[in-house]
């Protein structure tokens, strides 16, 4: 009796180890962004001129937060296409992420962003065009004054 009593305790040890490390090894998987969809969340959306309304197409999205990293705007299938961008990240229930759109010729904008795991949040975004889009040159070419 006592050796079907410890064969029964090894054989819940055993089985409480592998389902330990089961659970270890698919959370380890949801931090590193494998295969784990309760982990992640899905930030989308568009980005447009706030004057005209136009997809800007060589617009960068930038996120920062549990997980950091760019990419740049692809066109969707649409009809014209639209500045689309669509990024899965690993979900935070409380620490928003930073997602920031930049163009040339456009001032940036930027967002936080609650990324819940499963979900799909949406943050579009219409950038300005700047007024004076050489500054920046002309503050770099200013000459130096001799003395």
């Amino acid at each position: 009796m006592n050796n079907i009593i410890n064969r029964s305790v090894i054989l819940a040890t055993m089985v409480l180890s592998v389902a330990s490390l089961s659970i270890s090894v698919y959370t380890l998987c949801a931090l590193k962004g494998k295969e784990s969809p309760l982990m992640q969340g899905i930030i989308t959306g568009y980005v447009k001129g706030a004057s005209d309304g136009k997809s800007i197409f060589d617009a960068t999205i930038t996120y920062s937060g549990v997980d950091k990293g760019s990419e740049k705007i692809q066109p969707d299938n649409n009809n014209p296409p639209n500045a689309f961008y669509s990024t899965k990240l690993i979900a935070s229930s409380n620490t928003p992420y930073r997602v920031m759109a930049n163009a040339p010729g456009y001032i940036p904008s930027s967002a936080l962003v609650l990324v819940k795991g499963g979900k799909v949040a949406k943050q579009d975004f219409s950038l300005n065009k700047e007024s004076n889009p050489t500054h920046k040159e002309r503050l770099l070419t200013v000459p130096t004054q001799n003395k």
